[in-house]
């Protein structure tokens, strides 16, 4: 697993769970509540074993569930390994969210690039396409 896999599959656990969030809090634009529900649509049309949707769903149903997000890491990078997701496509659907997060909801998108910044290995300040900044390992998050 290259570190730009490991870095888009933290992005896309981290934006997942924040889109789980939005998708059932009131109060929400109906574009930020709709892409939310999307990301779930796309990544069960990506995922196409029934413990792979499982983990989608665990997600969508409890995004402070640190072990359904520790599966669907797993369940990513397996689809990764076993070339059963094609990376760029994945890269562009959390970009999509992301970009529209940060329009929308800029908060709640520095929170998310916060969250994958001080995790472990991650390369910090890095584009996925464009290595740069610095290698981190430990973990910095505090837990």
């Amino acid at each position: 697993m290259t570190p730009e896999e490991t870095n888009l599959i933290k992005e896309t656990v981290e934006y997942t769970k924040e889109a789980a969030k939005f998708a059932k809090e009131t109060g929400i634009t109906p574009v930020v509540k709709a892409a939310s529900k999307e990301v779930f649509s796309y990544l069960g049309g990506l995922l196409t074993r029934k413990s792979q949707k499982d983990a989608v769903k665990a997600i969508e149903e409890n995004p402070t569930d640190e072990k359904a997000a520790a599966k669907l890491e797993v369940v990513l990078e397996s689809a990764i390994e076993d070339e059963e997701i094609e990376i760029s496509a994945l890269k562009a659907e959390i970009e999509k969210f992301k970009t529209l997060l940060a329009e929308h909801q800029p908060t709640a998108n520095s929170n998310v690039q916060a969250r994958i910044s001080d995790s472990k290995n991650v390369i910090s300040n890095s584009n996925i396409g464009n290595i740069g900044g610095s290698f981190r390992v430990g973990d910095n998050n505090g837990k």
